[in-house]
């Protein structure tokens, strides 16, 4: 299902097979796939976030243990990914933030925006005040 696109039904599939087996190592082992498809940018049924949460949980557990080294390179991959496209948003002037992203990284660049806008509405404001002046003086 994934390979042809339909990752929203690949997940249904991965979340029914998990609640037809609870507590098989396969079932837990679903929470990998559903990640994975989630990180997959060709899928419209999820976000990067959406996918590192499902990673993080997964690196976490202690009932999953098949593909925790790939999880982990995925996440970390994940995250540069993120990155990445924040950097590039900050550089074209797009202020978008990610606001799932909760690494240090990811506030540090959330702050940096969040200064740079109110440093620009204080300038805005200023120069609203300025030409409020100039209009409100008499003319001569």
């Amino acid at each position: 299902m994934a390979n042809a696109g339909r990752h929203a039904a690949a997940d249904s599939t991965l979340r029914a097979f998990a609640a037809r087996h609870p507590g098989t190592r396969a079932a837990e082992e679903t929470l990998f796939w559903r990640a994975l498809y989630k990180l997959d940018p060709r899928s419209s049924a999820a976000t990067r976030a959406e996918g590192r949460a499902l990673m993080d949980e997964y690196a976490a557990s202690s009932k999953t243990s098949w593909y925790r080294g790939q999880a982990n390179v995925l996440r970390h991959l994940a995250r540069e990914i993120v990155l990445a496209e924040q950097a590039a948003a900050q550089a074209s002037g797009d202020s978008t933030i990610v606001i799932s992203d909760t690494s240090a990284a990811g506030i540090a660049a959330r702050d940096r925006v969040i200064r740079t806008q109110r440093a620009e509405i204080a300038r805005l404001n200023a120069e609203l005040e300025r030409i409020k002046r100039r209009l409100a003086a008499p003319t001569p």
